[in-house]
């Protein structure tokens, strides 16, 4: 148990060390309408999506522990897939009433803000079928790869018509790596049977 600690604590430290780095060169080196726009679409997205941590990945983690997993994935899953889908409404009113400065790297960010959202909730029940490691590792790879490519957008952003574009491109395409992954890593150990509304209510009541 030490061990998967220790693992955990250095690949969480690579993790933020690299981003940090790759968001400090890409701030340094993109122009600065760039930088608004993405400023701009991060923080309305995040804005919006504070409704999807309320919680519920907590309680599924605890009923874990005192029941079958499998027995409660589904309906954990409706309940994730239910507030995505409640998160970026709000942000389909927010292009039609305020607008946005790049309406085609707005929505390639909000798709690969789904997709993320979707490959984290495999990632957890990883963690609550105790294969930490695994989703750790996934959450690693995924991240690195990312960072160092926003590295090489940055170091060569002016060689890039659009680097904003290429940016959210490749936002989009490891997300939706991390995605396909970390379903087929926990597929074994998923169970997609029908959901409950017993369960569904024992899970909302408690968050």
């Amino acid at each position: 148990m030490k061990e998967k600690i220790a693992t955990r604590i250095i690949i969480q430290g690579i993790i933020q060390v690299v981003s940090a780095l790759s968001y400090y060169f890409l701030l340094k080196n993109l122009a600065v309408e760039y930088i608004g726009i993405q400023g701009t679409v991060a923080t309305a997205i995040n804005l919006f999506s504070a409704i999807y941590f309320i919680g519920i990945d907590v309680v599924y983690l605890q009923y874990n522990n005192e029941n079958d997993f499998k027995d409660y994935f589904s309906n954990y899953m409706i309940i994730k897939l239910f507030l995505l889908l409640l998160n970026f409404v709000p942000l389909v009113f927010y292009v039609i009433f305020f607008g946005s400065p790049d309406n085609v790297y707005f929505f390639i960010m909000i798709i690969a803000t789904i997709f993320l959202r979707i490959a984290d909730t495999f990632c957890l029940n990883l963690r609550a079928n105790l294969k930490i490691i695994k989703g750790e590792i996934i959450e690693f790879i995924s991240t690195l790869m990312l960072s160092i490519t926003r590295l090489i957008i940055a170091l060569f952003a002016s060689r890039f018509t659009n680097p904003l574009l290429i940016l959210g491109l490749t936002t989009l395409f490891f997300y939706l790596l991390k995605l396909i992954s970390s379903f087929l890593i926990s597929k074994p150990d998923l169970s997609f049977t029908k959901p409950q509304k017993e369960r569904i209510f024992t899970l909302l009541k408690a968050t």
